[in-house]
Parts: C-alpha cells; sequence; structure tokens
C-alpha cells in the first residue's frame, strides 16, 4: 500500500491573480508577556537589550555555547525551546526529553540531564517564579479567580479546581490575544482607504494574515508593521518591545 503525503494546509492558501498575502509571526511573543506581567529581571533585561531569548537561555544551560561555531549553536537554540516551555508552565519533563533527544540527535539525554536543565532555567528567572507562585497562592483561596492584567478579565477556578499551567498559561495568552486584536482595531480604518480592498483572512494565535492588491502590497507591510509593534512598561519600569517584521508572498506557506 502506499502513502501520500498530506499537503501543507499552509501550501493551499494561495492569493488569487494580481493579490498577494502579508501576514507576520510576533517575535517570541509569550517569553516578553510573561516578561512584562512579573516584571523578572533576566527576562526584561534580555529583551530590553534586544537579545534573543532562546539564545540567551541556551547559554545558560550550556555556558560554552557562544564558544560554538554556527550551525552548533542553531541546533541547541532550536533544542532549547521546549524546555523554555516547561520552565514556564509547568510542562512534563518526559515530553521534553522526548524532543531534546530527536532535536539534538542524542540519545545519550537522560531525564535527570533534562531536569536539571530545567532548573538552571527557573533559577535564572526569580522573579517569574515569584510572580508564578503569587498566582497559584491566590487561585488557591476563595474566591479562586485571578485578573488579567488588562480589561480587568477575570477567570474563576471553580472550588479551587486548577492545574498550574493554566494558572500560568491564562494571563498571557489573555494579553496575548489583547495585543493581536488591538492591533487589528488600529489597521482596519487604513485598509478602508486602499484603493482596491484589503482585509484579514487567517488569525492564528499570534499571526494574522491579509490579502491585498499586489500594488499594495508594500504599504500593507508598512501599515502592519506600524499597527501591530507595541511596547509596555514591565512591574519594574523596564520598557518591553514587541516588534513586527511583515512579509509577502503568493503562498502562506512562504509568509
Amino acid at each position: 500500500m502506499v502513502f501520500e503525503a498530506v499537503p501543507n494546509i499552509r501550501a493551499q492558501v494561495v492569493a488569487p491573480p494580481q493579490r498577494m498575502l502579508v501576514g507576520f509571526d510576533a517575535a517570541q511573543q509569550e517569553a516578553r508577556v510573561l516578561a512584562l506581567l512579573s516584571g523578572d529581571e533576566w527576562l526584561c533585561h534580555v529583551f530590553a537589550q534586544g537579545k534573543d531569548i532562546h539564545s540567551e537561555f541556551a547559554a545558560v544551560v550550556w555556558p560554552h555555547f557562544w564558544t560554538l561555531e554556527a550551525n552548533a549553536r542553531k541546533v541547541l537554540r532550536e533544542g532549547i525551546k521546549n524546555a523554555e516551555y516547561a520552565s514556564f508552565y509547568e510542562g512534563s519533563e518526559e515530553t521534553v526529553h522526548k524532543t531534546l533527544v530527536v532535536k539534538l540527535g542524542d540519545p545519550s539525554i537522560t531525564i535527570g540531564q533534562v531536569r536539571q536543565m530545567i532548573a538552571i532555567m527557573r533559577s535564572q528567572m526569580s522573579g517569574l517564579i515569584a510572580w508564578k507562585q503569587r498566582l497559584l497562592t491566590q487561585v488557591a483561596r476563595p474566591p479562586h479567580e485571578i485578573t488579567a492584567h488588562i480589561l480587568g478579565r477575570v477567570r474563576a477556578f471553580p472550588l479551587g479546581m486548577y492545574t498550574p499551567a493554566d494558572v500560568v498559561n491564562w494571563p498571557v495568552q489573555t494579553f496575548s490575544a489583547y495585543m493581536i486584536k488591538s492591533g487589528l482595531v488600529r489597521i482596519m480604518p487604513r485598509l478602508r482607504r486602499y484603493r482596491r480592498p484589503a482585509f484579514p483572512i487567517i488569525d492564528v494565535h499570534d499571526a494574522i494574515i491579509f490579502e491585498c492588491d499586489a500594488d499594495d502590497t508594500d504599504r500593507l507591510m508598512n501599515d502592519v508593521e506600524d499597527c501591530f509593534a507595541q511596547q509596555y512598561t514591565a512591574a519594574n519600569g523596564t520598557e518591553i518591545p514587541f516588534p513586527i517584521e511583515a512579509r509577502s508572498a503568493k503562498t502562506w506557506a512562504l509568509v
């Protein structure tokens, strides 16, 4: 029996003739929001200095990281991402272990090493750990609620039933959604002034894809970056940028 590969769904989203797609992914958005909400000194410093969070975490776990050649650094940078989110959200060490074995191509990696890796990362972020503990303490007590950083939205955990990952993830996702939607509010009046119709067609998590006339591609890319790039002040007074880099292509797979 012959099985055909499932085509990339993104490659099936193609702009009509004389039209283009313009879109973006928010750069390292969840880590930036965590820095903003927690005021963690180390995370805030990384983003305020315009550094790459994945490389910085890799250097924390592997102190020799910056002495390696570029390809080796790239492998470690990609490998660290799952461990990052485990350190943020109390993720599964087993899942991180399986992923690291594949990404780093090293079957000798043990669960114990993964556990130590996550512990090292958490020790770098005392402010984040303290913020998470405050949230968990809050939901453990009646009325078992936490309030979003913006707009005052409240989530209740009835009878104190919750998982730590849910408690930490909710304010992050709420703030992330606010940033994306506020960008849409800013850009929609501009799109109405285009010579030919331009409009959003896809909204997935921290990415939005627009369709526009080919002649309006550069204009839309500029408007997207202007409307969606934002900056907020963390609890410790640090300015945290949320940069956006727009891209264009005929198909979503290349945006």
